[in-house]
């Protein structure tokens, strides 16, 4: 496979402007172990919680991982959060941070201005137990948009036996701005906050029957991005066990400390904060309104950056020496990734990709490697021009990039790779009426959690598949690999084998197709071979 350092493709970026750790914490404490009863109250290590009890679960919402960052915060490393004594009421999720309002689904999608927002939901099976595995979700949406309390953890933490936290991050401007003298230790506040939520669940999980030995994080889009990060980052050391990686290859390449800086500065300039030594003060004077409104001008220029204790080095760069945890990792992409941004960025944009114009958007990605593109994939061959397009980037961007990180991390840990591949799968973001969106980014999200946007849509075949994917998720949390009988065996990935497990209605098993299917040979021998889409 290729070993060169793949980047966004402009389109990519694009796509990021539509859709829109540790440091500084306590050591760990102790929290009291679970409830036995598995009662409403549970006592965590800054004081009591009141939850919802089910059926089948109980839940708790809007736990607050971290003191608020506003203030003389805003920027900084978070810091721990004040105790309480009475009980807090914990049935309704934190605010989402900072972000303008979005196309995707839940809570988060209205927009939001309020910095106070660094909270956990978890979600624990009922009967209560003790030393169950962790599973801790951090949600997508490119690092602009998106909240933990958009995900309803219920079903799968009832279904896998699992405790299941989502998580609040700062996002966006508030996340990943760099400036220099804005706040020590300020670089990558968005993956800090989520080192310091793995840092609270250390400390927290066994209040809620949780064992904090075996903690999985997993996340999409985004959160993928982000578990890649964790995994290579010095200071996410011993705070998780497994990883699943769901749409974001671990190969592409991060905006460096300096490229950050000089977008920082222009945004600071556009901001009125024009003098480099008063920049931080005039920053943090700002309104939230006013910093998203100047970021939204070029939303694309936000997420992590490389340099610094959190992100010393390129994640692909990392992998491929082996400067890795090293943990169990599952990871996989959507069959046709890119129909969701070929249908946002054109199509309900009222801007259709024809078969004039496709040659030029082509040359637009890949400029004097375009014509290679063009002659494998011909816009005749497909059923539409935007079809074509979005197999294009879909290849280039997201299933050949995810094919080498699995190879390079097979190396070094256990590591299965999955293709989920329903044509089906019920369109719950947009739909677009130029062409079905068969297997889009985000679409195994229903499938995953049983429960929310789209998973009300699953028939019957589409809900046993729902099943297995939770199925296989919770083994893996509970053991580092998904199998366990009577599910379909998934081997483990290795270069020589090249088994994918294919995640479909029809049918569940190993196959040997994924790099034909996406003309692998044909992307590492070009070097036209792009990074992920960080959604």
């Amino acid at each position: 496979m290729s070993s060169g350092n793949p980047v966004v493709p402009r389109m990519a970026v694009a796509a990021l402007m539509l859709l829109t750790v540790g440091g500084g914490l306590a050591p760990p404490a102790a929290a009291r172990a679970s409830d036995p009863g598995g009662g409403a109250v549970v006592r965590t290590a800054d004081g009591p919680v009141a939850g919802i009890v089910a059926d089948g679960h109980r839940a708790f919402r809007g736990i607050p991982y971290a003191a608020p960052p506003v203030g003389p915060l805003r920027w900084g490393a978070p810091q721990p959060a004040e105790a309480w004594s009475a009980v807090r009421d914990a049935t309704r999720s934190g605010s989402p941070c900072p972000q303008l309002p979005s196309v995707l689904p839940g809570e988060s999608a209205k927009g939001s201005t309020t910095e106070d927002c660094l909270y956990v939901d978890v979600y624990t099976p009922r009967p209560a137990g003790r030393h169950r595995p962790v599973m801790v979700w951090l949600h997508g949406g490119a690092f602009l948009t998106g909240a933990g309390g958009d995900y309803d953890g219920s079903e799968l933490a009832e279904r896998t036996g699992s405790v299941v936290v989502t998580v609040n991050y700062r996002l966006g401007v508030f996340g990943f701005l760099r400036v220099p003298g804005l706040s020590t230790g300020a670089d990558n506040a968005g993956l800090q906050d989520q080192q310091a939520a793995l840092q609270w669940v250390r400390r927290n999980a066994a209040a809620f029957g949780g064992a904090p030995s075996r903690v999985t994080i997993f996340g999409e889009s985004a959160g993928a991005a982000s578990v890649c990060a964790h995994l290579v980052s010095p200071t996410a050391a011993g705070l998780f066990h497994r990883a699943v990686v769901q749409s974001g290859p671990c190969v592409a390449t991060l905006r460096t400390a300096a490229v950050a800086e000089l977008q920082g500065a222009a945004l600071a300039t556009t901001l009125g904060c024009t003098d480099p030594a008063t920049r931080p003060a005039c920053l943090r004077a700002l309104p939230v309104p006013a910093l998203l409104a100047a970021a939204g001008a070029d939303l694309g220029s936000f997420g992590p950056s490389v340099g610094g204790a959190v992100l010393p080095e390129q994640p692909a760069t990392a992998v491929t020496a082996g400067r890795l945890h090293r943990v169990p990792v599952l990871l996989g992409t959507t069959h046709d990734e890119y129909r969701l941004f070929v249908a946002l960025l054109y199509d309900l944009a009222g801007d259709p990709v024809t078969a004039a114009r496709y040659p030029e958007v082509i040359r637009q990605q890949f400029g004097d490697r375009a014509g290679a593109v063009l002659a494998r994939y011909p816009a005749d061959h497909y059923a539409s021009p935007g079809i074509a397009l979005a197999t294009v980037i879909t290849d280039a961007s997201f299933a050949c990039p995810t094919r080498r990180t699995a190879a390079l991390l097979s190396a070094r840990v256990p590591t299965y790779a999955y293709e989920f591949a329903d044509p089906a799968a019920p369109e719950f973001i947009v739909t677009d009426p130029l062409m079905p969106l068969g297997a889009f980014h985000a679409a195994e999200l229903p499938y995953l959690f049983g429960t929310g946007p789209g998973a009300d849509q699953l028939t019957p075949r589409q809900r046993t598949l729902s099943n297995r994917i939770m199925d296989y998720w919770g083994r893996f949390a509970a053991a580092g690999s998904p199998n366990a009988t009577p599910a379909p065996a998934w081997p483990r990935y290795s270069p020589r084998s090249d088994l994918v497990q294919s995640l479909s209605p029809l049918a569940v098993g190993p196959v040997r197709t994924f790099a034909v299917d996406h003309q692998c040979g044909f992307w590492e021998e070009s070097t036209a071979g792009q990074g992920g889409v960080r959604l």
